[in-house]
């Protein structure tokens, strides 16, 4: 009889520490979720801006957009990606500053739209 006693509480004992165990590790886990985030959201702003910048060049390789639509979609880029350092510049991008960052990148995609997508042909060169 003292021997099954003794074994029932080993188990408890051992069901409590594999319980405290994953506890923490959840507790762990959720901890460092914040700055994954960031990572993943900072590397999809990148690879946005790299593929509104190839949109700006097939346009202009394609005629859709004119010389000077381009120079205007270029310097709106540059604005987003002066945003983008500044935010990062303390180290930390902040929801606020991320936030700001995709309501620039999305205004440029539209502007990128619109010049690709209106009437303007830029001339073919003879």
């Amino acid at each position: 009889m003292q021997l099954r006693l003794n074994l029932r509480q080993r188990l408890r004992h051992v069901a409590a520490a594999v319980s405290a165990a994953l506890l923490i590790s959840a507790v762990a886990a959720s901890a460092s979720a914040g700055p994954v985030k960031q990572i993943l959201r900072r590397g999809r702003a990148d690879a946005r801006q790299d593929h509104q910048d190839d949109r700006i060049d097939q346009g202009k390789r394609s005629g859709e957009i004119t010389r000077g639509e381009a120079k205007k979609l270029e310097k709106q880029q540059k604005g987003v990606d002066r945003a983008e350092a500044r935010a990062k510049s303390d180290g930390v991008v902040t929801a606020k500053e991320a936030a700001r960052i995709e309501a620039k990148q999305d205004k440029a995609s539209r502007s990128i739209h619109k010049a690709k997508h209106n009437d303007r042909k830029q001339p073919k060169a003879r």
